[in-house]
């Protein structure tokens, strides 16, 4: 699944927020706190997913590529089955242009099968789903950038 989007957002202002979010994932998922600064290549953790019947596995994440503030791609493996999702970002105008891909794949013959066939079944509400999911991003870094009574951040207090 490829979805395109502009955000009107600089790359490194989503860049800080995504890496905040797997952060976020990190310390959820292992109880230990990262610094984002401190994200690297190979980097990886385990998480427990729940499956749609209920069940709980153990699931590897790894990063597989992060470079700054261009591109972020990880793969989750779990059983033989490796989801992969990356993130490419491109300065476009004053926002960037963003390429969020994600694919799935497995050892297991009928099961790489399966799942591209019901990959293709929700891929349109799944492209829905991330595009919100994007555009939930752009406005969650744009409140960022202002005070709650909605003053400009880089503005001095008595200015």
């Amino acid at each position: 699944m490829k979805v395109e989007a502009h955000l009107e957002v600089s790359a490194e202002e989503f860049f800080e927020r995504l890496l905040a979010s797997v952060c976020y994932d990190i310390e959820k998922s292992t109880g230990k706190r990262k610094n984002p600064d401190l994200l690297k290549r190979g980097f990886s953790y385990a998480k427990p997913i729940h499956t749609k019947l209920g069940h709980e596995r153990d699931t590897r994440v790894k990063i597989t590529r992060l470079e700054r503030p261009v591109a972020y791609t990880c793969t989750f493996e779990s059983m033989g089955d490796v989801n992969t999702v990356s993130y490419d970002l491109t300065p476009a105008g004053s926002g960037i242009d963003i390429v969020y891909e994600e694919d799935f794949g497995s050892s297991k013959k009928s099961r790489d099968v399966n799942g591209k066939i019901v990959g293709k079944l929700y891929e349109r509400s799944a492209k829905k789903r991330m595009r919100n999911q994007l555009k939930a991003m752009e406005r969650y870094i744009q409140g960022e950038r202002r005070l709650p009574d909605g003053e400009d951040l880089e503005r001095e207090v008595g200015e």
